[in-house]
């Protein structure tokens, strides 16, 4: 998508298409549009309208509305933008996730930072796109229908980064639990033994008996 422009527009829920169409009822993917900027909402809405095989069923200019909306009509895919006043992108991921677990979401963002991103796919989303970067949007929403990852160029930069941080993070705890293993391991081959410690009685200075203990011969 190469222009996010477009006039100013309202939030309005739209008619949805029959769940279970009879032969002639129309089976586009479902489309929810989540966003507090209504010349976002006009841009979005016409770029759908414009592809085939997509259906623009609501619009909602922010967080408590996208959830009260999509939980209503349970779209296919919602393109939820991430910062918004209220419920934010994450709240609305997690809420359309348990209400309607059908639903794909796809973050929509004004920048590919890294906590963001986190955040989002943590919270369920299946997708990251950058505004005014991710270009093909209505592919990248037909993907996201058939459970297919979707993710900017940026933000998959970033997301390799996360997982290279991490591997290396798993990489060493795993070192360490091995060579703990080992230990014990060579504690346990080399068996145990009883030392005695002598108790003695301080006033007369005679050992009035022994402790004993088990160690490892490590």
């Amino acid at each position: 998508m190469s222009s996010w422009g477009g006039t100013t527009g309202t939030s309005d829920a739209l008619t949805a298409p029959c769940e279970t169409p009879p032969s002639g009822c129309r089976t586009d993917i479902r489309v929810l549009i989540v966003d507090d900027d209504a010349s976002v909402r006009t841009a979005l809405s016409r770029l759908i309208e414009r592809s085939p095989g997509l259906t623009l069923v609501a619009a909602a200019a922010n967080g408590t509305e996208a959830i009260a909306l999509g939980l209503a009509v349970q779209p296919d895919v919602a393109l939820v933008d991430v910062s918004m006043p209220g419920a934010g992108g994450v709240e609305v991921t997690e809420a359309l996730r348990s209400g309607s677990p059908d639903t794909r979401v796809v973050a929509l963002s004004g920048s590919a930072e890294r906590d963001k991103i986190m955040a989002m796919l943590a919270a369920g989303a299946t997708g990251y796109l950058v505004k005014g970067v991710s270009r093909d949007l209505a592919g990248a929403l037909r993907s996201a229908s058939r459970g297919e990852g979707v993710l900017a160029g940026e933000v998959a930069s970033e997301i390799i980064g996360e997982l290279g941080t991490r591997l290396n993070r798993q990489r060493d705890e795993e070192g360490e639990r091995r060579h703990k293993e080992e230990c014990i391991r060579e504690a346990m081959n080399g068996g145990l033994y009883i030392a005695y410690q002598p108790m003695v009685d301080l006033e007369s200075g005679r050992i009035a008996g022994h402790e004993a203990l088990s160690r490892f011969h490590t």
